[in-house]
């Protein structure tokens, strides 16, 4: 074997060459690690591994220009057979060095493209491409770290979708809610179901409430696509209702579907039913079809569902509303408007300059009736008082319990001698009326007009002063202020005896009772 001495230059090229190629080698397998983990990471290692390769390159090419040196020197040889070896050891080196950096540079710039790309690709992801994939290629390691990217992207944009569909679900029913939070009726309410009814699906739907007794069930809203015409009767004959949850129907000649889905003139169909609730209280039922074997899809049963629930919560707070509303404005006993309802409206009535006669009603010896029949009839001739004046009134006269057995009759546009007329129709009336078993009673009247007196409470006072007056005068009767009171029902009576009318038996009867009771003039104490 030929021997070459190297000069102290070459064997430090020699010397250096391995390290220096080892540490590229190194560094490819390198960024493929860091690849998997964090695409970032990896593109930031390639300067690195850039830097490895060009440290070789410059290796290559000192050695070249060594052996450049060893070939002029071996020309300069006198023999051709060591020139020879010398040219052939050149030779070999050089093409295998030559090779190696071909080989190295290949494989490098192909590993800095492929993960070049698969930055590029992971940077359009973050930018908001969800779209965007990485090419696979061959199987090795940027191979695989690309298959790992492109299941990242598809699970993360499956992700977003969902996200977004939440907050589709999550806008219509914050649209929803800020719609309801603005009806103050149960009817506006109604309309705005109708409206969220087409956001929900385009088939056809209705929303069927109970009323107050929940004995029934009826279609209160229907969709502009028409309504499924449902025939459930009452909340609990519906088999959501009684469930408490959506129910969904694929077909209805499914042996489990409900019976109501049968038989139905547009013939088989899917279903879908959600109760509506409020404070665990059944108030009704969506109800929406459609073709057999297509029932409503999941985004649809729930934006189904948040409307079922809203509805519910707002239509249950106003009826709670305007319940509490009628509660605190109305006697709970007669159903006639309190005194605190009578006198708010009578200060509208004043501030708006509106004339008005007022009438002061007290039921006689309502004392003896109690204690003779006891409360309960106490109570029912109450009721019955207030039924009699409610339908003897015109439209927009006011009726209130003032408080115990006395009533307050307010007449808008009208005086005190137009007021006295239709309190003589109330007595009338009230004589002919009865319950079974309640014992005849009658009541007396005080009117004064607004023309009389600047106040209310003057007119009041007018008014209650006449109605002393008609107490005094034998009650039974209706009193004027500053003028006279009307024949009582006894006097009636005692006309009807003498003149013989039919039923003077009857009359003889009444007028006994009419009369049988102390004269409260002559203590001069007023009997109620």
């Amino acid at each position: 074997m030929l021997a070459i001495d190297l000069d102290p230059a070459e064997r430090a090229i020699l010397a250096d060459a391995r390290p220096r190629f080892e540490a590229y080698v190194a560094s490819a397998p390198a960024v493929t690690d860091l690849a998997p983990v964090d695409i970032d990471a990896a593109t930031a290692a390639l300067p690195a591994f850039e830097r490895s390769f060009l440290a070789v390159r410059d290796l290559n090419d000192a050695a070249i220009a060594a052996l450049e040196r060893r070939q002029a020197m071996a020309r300069s040889t006198e023999s051709s057979i060591q020139d020879a070896a010398i040219r052939n050891q050149v030779i070999g080196a050089i093409a295998i060095c030559f090779g190696l950096l071909l080989l190295t540079l290949l494989l490098g710039r192909a590993i800095v493209r492929r993960l070049q790309s698969l930055a590029d690709v992971a940077h359009r992801v973050v930018a908001g491409d969800l779209a965007a994939r990485a090419q696979v290629g061959a199987g090795d390691e940027v191979g695989r770290l690309a298959t790992a990217f492109n299941e990242m992207a598809d699970s993360l944009t499956a992700f977003v979708d969902q996200l977004e569909a939440e907050a589709q679900r999550d806008g219509f029913g914050t649209r929803l809610l800020d719609a309801l939070e603005m009806a103050d009726e149960e009817e506006a309410a109604h309309a705005v179901v109708e409206r969220a009814m087409a956001e929900v699906a385009d088939g056809p739907m209705e929303l069927l409430l109970s009323d107050s007794s929940q004995a029934s069930l009826a279609a209160v809203v229907v969709s502009s696509a028409g309504a499924p015409g449902c025939p459930v009767k009452s909340p609990f004959s519906c088999v959501a209702v009684r469930r408490g949850v959506p129910v969904v129907f694929e077909t209805s000649e499914a042996l489990n579907a409900c019976p109501a889905l049968r038989d139905r003139p547009q013939g088989a169909c899917s279903a879908a039913c959600v109760p509506v609730t409020f404070m665990g209280r059944a108030l009704g039922v969506l109800h929406a079809t459609g073709p057999e074997h297509e029932p409503l899809g999941d985004d649809q049963l729930d934006r189904l569902t948040t409307l079922a629930t809203q509805a519910g919560a707002r239509i249950g707070t106003v009826r709670a509303f305007q319940k509490t509303q009628l509660q605190a404005a109305t006697d709970a006993l007669t159903g006639l408007m309190n005194r605190r309802t009578l006198e708010n409206r009578l200060r509208e009535m004043s501030a708006g300059g509106r004339s008005f006669a007022l009438a002061m009603c007290d039921l006689d010896h309502f004392k003896k009736l109690n204690d003779t029949y006891g409360h309960e009839m106490g109570d029912r001739a109450l009721r019955l008082f207030a039924r009699v004046v409610s339908g003897a009134v015109r439209d927009g006269d006011l009726v209130a319990r003032h408080g115990g057995e006395e009533f307050v009759i307010v007449l808008p546009e009208a005086n005190r001698h137009f007021a006295a007329t239709i309190l003589d129709r109330i007595r009338t009336q009230l004589a002919a009326a009865h319950l079974d078993g309640q014992p005849p009673f009658t009541a007396s009247f005080g009117v004064a007009d607004s023309g009389q007196a600047d106040t209310i409470d003057a007119v009041t006072r007018l008014a209650d002063t006449a109605l002393y007056q008609a107490k005094e005068a034998g009650r039974d009767r209706v009193a004027i202020a500053g003028g006279s009171t009307s024949v009582s029902a006894g006097e009636h009576v005692i006309a009807e005896a003498v003149a013989g009318v039919t039923g003077g038996v009857r009359a003889a009867t009444r007028f006994a009772d009419a009369v049988d009771e102390p004269d409260p003039g002559a203590t001069g104490t007023e009997i109620r």
